[in-house]
């Protein structure tokens, strides 16, 4: 298994097949809301220096990804945070410690760019294998998100 930080453009193009099927797997929540994803922004932030992305490949065939949105903490000065934008694995490799792997490497290169807290989300409807690993790797639950369609 190889572990690589990646330019966005880079990324789609290896990922986005699954990136669309992950859409599918897991929608935003029972809103409506089609795939329509935004690329120029992406680059905007990925040339800004906000947006870093990673992929884990076997042999060359990519098999997971994490894109993370770095920044400064507004209510805490000097420190920066990131979140995980997304991040998927593919069906085959999953429990197989790829997701691991890739997050350790991922946490790996953020605190080498300053970042201090690092933040994940999941889908409620697949929290089970996430919890477990989080917590086991450190990872403390902050914050439960609710969301209204306005």
């Amino acid at each position: 298994m190889r572990y690589e930080k990646i330019s966005y453009t880079d990324g789609m193009d290896a990922m986005r097949d699954q990136m669309e099927e992950h859409f599918h797997e897991v929608p935003f929540g029972t809103f409506e809301l089609a795939l329509d994803i935004d690329h120029n922004a992406y680059l905007i932030a990925e040339q800004e220096g906000y947006l870093l992305c990673y992929i884990a490949y076997d042999e060359d065939k990519p098999v997971a990804y994490m894109g993370v949105i770095a920044g400064n903490m507004m209510k805490h000065i000097g420190n920066i945070s990131a979140v995980a934008d997304s991040y998927y694995v593919a069906p085959d490799y999953r429990k197989s410690g790829v997701f691991a792997k890739l997050l350790e490497f991922v946490e790996k290169d953020i605190a080498t760019h300053g970042v201090r807290f690092f933040s994940l989300g999941q889908n409620v409807q697949f929290k089970d294998n996430a919890d477990r690993l989080l917590l086991a790797t450190g990872y403390q639950k902050m914050e439960i998100l609710f969301t209204k369609e306005l």
